[in-house]
């Protein structure tokens, strides 16, 4: 099946770019669960720190204590945004060096028992069976993420089914099982 068409029921094929990577780590840097539950604590901790600064009641009577509830906040969120920079502009340039300078094209093949993913610069491939795929799909706005047991993701652009739709591409995925 690697590369071929015909046993894909959806084929989807793109060409990554520094966008798709941001949506990518956009997800995972800021969306999930855990990273949504630490940005509410840095929030309310802010927030307190600068009730106390404008009110001119300093927290616990420590005017320094009122200082560090601004700061640690700014200097999380300001790292949070350096590693997710960082994430993006390595990630992107990795792939340029994979591909020899060439932009990184994919083309999934997803067929009844397996996904195929094909390097179209360098001919590499890689297939999955469903069950090393983590039953869970991960939907941004412009993508469809698979997360392999191996922490390989599998992404599919909404906009570049060159086989299928979205739309059944989702309906055979939840078929599949996966939610």
């Amino acid at each position: 099946m690697v590369g071929g068409d015909q046993d894909g029921i959806f084929i989807n094929q793109f060409t990554y770019s520094k966008g798709h990577i941001k949506e990518y780590a956009k997800y995972f840097h800021f969306t999930k669960l855990p990273r949504v539950i630490f940005n509410g604590i840095y929030m309310m901790i802010f927030l307190a720190g600068a009730i106390s600064l404008v009110s001119g009641q300093w927290l616990f009577g420590e005017y320094m204590l009122t200082y560090l509830y601004i700061a640690v906040p700014i200097l999380m969120w300001s790292l949070k945004i350096y590693r997710y920079n960082n994430y993006i502009n390595l990630s992107y340039k990795q792939q340029l060096d994979l591909n020899r300078g060439a932009p990184y094209e994919v083309k999934v093949t997803v067929g009844e028992t397996r996904i195929a993913l094909f390097n179209v610069s360098t001919g590499s491939s890689t297939e999955l069976d469903y069950l090393q795929l983590k039953k869970k799909i991960i939907i941004t706005k412009n993508c469809y993420i698979l997360s392999s047991s191996s922490k390989l993701n599998v992404v599919l652009r909404k906009d570049s089914f060159v086989k299928g739709s979205p739309e059944g591409f989702l309906r055979f995925m939840i078929d599949k099982g996966f939610v």
